[in-house]
């Protein structure tokens, strides 16, 4: 999984989309969610806030993208209490 995020990454900087028959903001989302998984949540949480926005996304994605940025806020919130103890 790890390595899969990581090419994911360099191939999102590199490739043109479509890439793997995805389009960017199913990319974006896939990244997004393994991202948190690693607890990379700076980059999770960049790619999920520009789905967010995003005028190509479809409803249906945006939807999904609000529901892992409550996840991940989350998870920052109980990261960080966890680094106050």
């Amino acid at each position: 999984m790890r390595n899969a995020l990581e090419g994911f990454l360099a191939a999102r900087q590199t490739e043109s989309f479509p890439m793997c028959g995805m389009d960017e903001p199913t990319v974006d989302f896939l990244i997004s969610v393994t991202a948190m998984r690693f607890e990379q949540y700076d980059v999770a949480s960049r790619l999920i806030t520009g789905l967010i926005t995003s005028k190509t996304a479809n409803p249906r994605m945006k939807d999904k993208a609000r529901d892992v940025k409550e996840m991940l806020m989350k998870k920052i919130k109980e990261k960080n209490a966890a680094a106050r103890k």
